[in-house]
């Protein structure tokens, strides 16, 4: 009795294994290749997960010149603008901004906001006016 040879079966195996393992390894190279940010919403572990104080070692300076107010701010009640910059790196840190009626009051609201902050390199933080009454605002926690 003649027996039926299993290569053909073999070959097409070896050949779909090879073809498999060829399109995974294209694509991790694929990803370490190209050039993208990538927006982080959690911190990776071990990285920055200790809600470190960005605000105690961070400038902090009102930006007052009407340019970049104007070309930050689209609400009819106006604008605060701080330009922050941190000493350390955070690819998450949470801003929090307070709001009072009087310029020492306490906060009668926040907002909380999350930026990626990279030593040195200030970044900008826009908070829009909601009413005509007045109101005063300021940063009060940066946490990574």
């Amino acid at each position: 009795m003649p027996r039926r040879s299993r290569t053909p079966w073999r070959v097409f195996l070896t050949v779909l294994g090879v073809l498999v393992v060829g399109a995974y390894l294209a694509m991790l190279l694929s990803n370490q290749l190209s050039p993208g940010i990538t927006q982080v919403l959690v911190p990776p572990p071990g990285e920055a997960s200790t809600n470190t104080d960005l605000l105690v070692q961070a400038s902090v300076l009102p930006v007052v010149d009407d340019a970049t107010l104007m070309a930050n701010c689209t609400s009819e009640f106006g604008c605060w603008v701080w330009s922050v910059t941190t000493q350390t790196n955070c690819p998450v840190a949470t801003v929090t901004v307070g709001f009072s009626d009087t310029p020492d009051g306490a906060s009668t609201r926040t907002t909380t906001r999350q930026v990626a902050a990279q030593a040195e390199v200030p970044f900008l933080i826009v908070e829009e006016g909601l009413s005509a009454a007045p109101e005063f605002a300021g940063i009060q926690t940066i946490t990574c």
